[in-house]
């Protein structure tokens, strides 16, 4: 597998601009795999330039590996949780987003 390095923090995704200390792995349409420097594989989202899509990415490069995993599978589970509700029950919206912004801003504290 071919390591791309990147020339410097101008590799930019969503949310926060790579740090030089990142391996990049692979790119596609929608995701760009890096090796971070403490051995964690993350994939930055690149098809989406949501605020969830920013905050994960921040938090893919900037957090600890815990706050990594926690955030990622807490925001898998919120898009999850997102598209059902606006499918079945879309009057919920305004109550669900300000909680998920809560609990986001928890992660980010």
């Amino acid at each position: 597998m071919k390591v791309l390095k990147p020339k410097n923090s101008a590799l930019y995704v969503p949310g926060v601009h790579i740090p030089d200390s990142f391996e990049i792995i692979s790119k596609n349409s929608k995701t760009l795999q890096a090796r971070r420097p403490d051995g964690l594989m993350v994939w930055f989202e690149l098809h989406n330039d949501d605020e969830l899509t920013r905050i994960t990415n921040y938090l893919r490069a900037t957090a600890n590996k815990e706050t990594v995993i926690m955030a990622v599978g807490l925001v898998v589970g919120l898009r999850a949780s997102l598209d059902y509700m606006q499918e079945h029950a879309p009057e919920l919206a305004p109550q669900v987003s300000q909680s998920i912004e809560m609990q986001l801003q928890r992660l980010l504290k």
